[in-house]
């Protein structure tokens, strides 16, 4: 078993070492937050020629993933000259040569030196952040620690040599500006040369003394190199005053020496003094540092007892106490065993009472089974009567329905997509054909099973009475009297009866040009068909066939004039109202969408796609409706 202090010691440990790491983690993303907010700033105010910068103004980044996570979660989509900014993390050095801004982190597995190889003389603005960069000759600004923040230097004449352009606001605001060093001055080799400052010099009254000789020296050896440079053309008395000269250069240089000498031994008696106060001073804070480590581990000793005897105290207390838990938890297991004891024998005594009672139960259950198996037999045999009638509508239904040969005589190329909700269907489609014209429609009659069934069997006799038998051709004038015969069959001025139907009709006529010409009437059904590759939808009229208490009902023409090829879609609701498991419909949107991407394809392609997306989007749940659409090609 576990030692439970162990864990918790465990547990404690592990705690304020996350504890600890918390603040030193958000350090690190405040200070990687400042000079990502530096960077921007650069950006703003450093001009590059523009084929420098791409589509988006992108940042290198060449550093630890933190690093280039954090710089990315706060440089990306900022705006810089009117693009994007975008990060992208370095990994090698074949990278690094097409963005125009690097920035290095120290955290970096990159070889520095390599880097700022590959980016000399190069339109590319190198930040770093280490002492230093901007000396060694590689970096263009660098990131230096400034007391609670960071500041930066910057190198503004290497940034002009690259073929960039630096305004002044960014080199003032810097807290260094570095300037490339000056070439040395050629001069003449003096004495005073080979007098050097020491770090033993520390007395600021000499220095001053011997640098008003140096700078007097300097002077008179500058004239003298002058003079030198016209000697041959000098008399004999003008070089003797400037041989005077030279001797008195050469007693100043000697007073000069005199002068360091004695510093020199000034500073050095100094140095000795300071180095012994030193070693006394380091003596007596060993002795102090001593005693502290005695203290502290006689501290530490004490600290370690009372721990021990603290966690003895513990140790004895848990275990008492768990002791006394135990036996007071072997009492209350007896307790309940001996309670739990009498329910059982008081449960077997109600199960012999209730086995009793099941015995009768039972012979009734097995009674009533058997009356209802009875009942239930009788129920199929019944159901299996009306399924087989209602299969012999069907078949009396679809030989009403017009045969493929019909419309093989009529179009070349068409599909029908027919689905009954039930066996039968309220939902037909209809054709008919002179020598000039053709007629066709999709009608949905009220309900659907057998009672659309017998008004699809009316409206199919009324269109062939109208059409064939009357020679009515006009769509309008044929839906007006298609009207007129359903509501006076169903005698729906003397009973409560509102059946009817939704029509879709076209009178197709095929001119000499090779068009078509499409004369259209709707009974709250729409027309869909294409022209020019678009599609096209028309509605009827708001009133349907039939279910009104007046025979007056008139319906207009629409006429459409359409090219070979064009498609004509006639439908029932049926599709659109198709639900899916939520219960939503597919919707006239969706299917105004799938009818525009499936008028190029065959039209043996368009009916099967048409049954695909109904599947998908109804997926297992049953129809709501019948289903009728009828495409043709022109």
């Amino acid at each position: 078993m576990k030692n439970p202090f162990s864990t918790a010691y465990l547990g404690l440990s592990l705690f304020f070492v996350l504890l600890c790491g918390l603040p030193t983690q958000a350090q690190g993303d405040k200070e990687l937050r400042e000079k990502a907010n530096y960077i921007i700033r650069f950006a703003q105010y450093v001009s590059w020629p523009s084929y420098a910068i791409g589509e988006n103004f992108t940042v290198g980044v060449i550093g630890n993933a933190r690093v280039r996570q954090t710089m990315q979660d706060i440089l990306d989509n900022q705006k810089v000259k009117g693009k994007t900014v975008k990060v992208a993390p370095i990994a090698s050095l074949d990278d690094i040569e097409q963005y125009p801004i690097i920035y290095i982190s120290l955290t970096t597995k990159l070889f520095i030196s390599a880097v700022f190889q590959r980016l000399a003389n190069r339109p590319i603005l190198v930040i770093t952040e280490k002492d230093n960069y901007i000396s060694e000759g590689g970096s263009d600004i660098n990131f230096s620690r400034a007391v609670d923040e960071w500041v930066y230097e910057i190198f503004p004449e290497q940034i002009t040599q690259k073929g960039l352009y630096v305004q002044t606001k960014l080199i003032t605001s810097a807290h260094k500006v570095v300037t490339a060093e000056p070439e040395p001055e050629v001069k003449i080799i003096t004495k005073t040369e080979t007098i050097r400052e020491t770090e033993i010099v520390k007395d600021p009254e000499a220095e001053n003394r011997i640098k008003n000789l140096e700078l007097e020296l300097a002077d008179r050896a500058r004239g003298l190199n002058r003079q030198i440079k016209k000697l041959g053309l000098l008399n004999k008395d003008d070089e003797k005053k400037l041989r005077t000269q030279i001797d008195s250069i050469g007693t100043l240089y000697e007073k000069v020496d005199l002068v360091r000498q004695k510093v020199e031994a000034e500073a050095l008696a100094s140095k000795a003094e300071a180095e012994n106060q030193k070693a006394q001073k380091e003596s007596a804070l060993k002795a102090r540092e001593a005693a502290a480590a005695n203290q502290r581990t006689q501290l530490s000793i004490l600290i370690a007892v009372i721990l021990f005897v603290t966690t003895l105290a513990i140790v004895f207390y848990y275990f008492s106490q768990r002791r006394k838990r135990i036996i007071e938890q072997v009492n209350q297991a007896r307790n309940e065993l001996a309670d739990k004891m009498k329910e059982i024998n008081r449960q077997n005594d109600l199960l012999e009472e209730y086995a009793n009672t099941m015995d009768q139960k039972n012979q009734e259950i097995e009674h009533k089974n058997s009356r209802l198996t009875e009942q239930t037999e009788a129920l199929e045999e019944q159901n299996r009567k009306i399924t087989d009638s209602i299969r012999y509508a069907m078949t009396i239904q679809q030989a009403m329905l017009p045969g493929e040969q019909r419309f093989h005589d009529s179009f070349q190329d068409y599909f029908i997509y027919y689905r009954p909700k039930d066996i039968v269907s309220g939902d037909f489609y209809w054709i008919s054909q002179s020598e000039k014209r053709k007629l066709v429609a999709v009608v949905d009659c009220t309900g659907h099973g057998v009672p659309g069934a017998f008004m699809s069997a009316i409206g199919t006799e009324l269109l062939n009475e109208v059409v064939n038998d009357h020679k009515v051709y006009d769509p309008s004038k044929i839906l007006q009297l298609i009207h007129l015969g359903i509501y006076e069959r169903l005698r729906q001025k003397d009973t409560n009866n509102r059946d009817g139907m939704d029509v879709c009709l076209c009178q197709i006529q095929t001119l000499k040009s090779g068009k078509s010409k499409i004369v259209f009437a709707g009974a709250k059904r729409p027309l869909y068909y294409t022209h020019k590759g678009e599609l096209v939808r028309i509605n009827g009229d708001s009133k349907y066939i039939g279910g009104i208490r007046t025979k007056d009902q008139a319906f207009k023409n629409q006429e459409i004039a359409l090219d070979a090829g064009d498609m004509l879609y006639l439908t029932s609701d049926g599709y659109v109202d198709s639900p899916n498991p939520k219960r939503k419909k597919l919707g006239s949107a969706r299917f105004n969408e799938l009818l525009a991407e499936i008028h190029p394809m065959t039209l043996t392609d368009q009916k099967d796609y048409l049954h695909k997306q109904l599947s998908q989007h109804m997926q297992d749940t049953p129809l709501r409706d019948d289903i009728t659409i009828m495409g043709i090609r022109l």
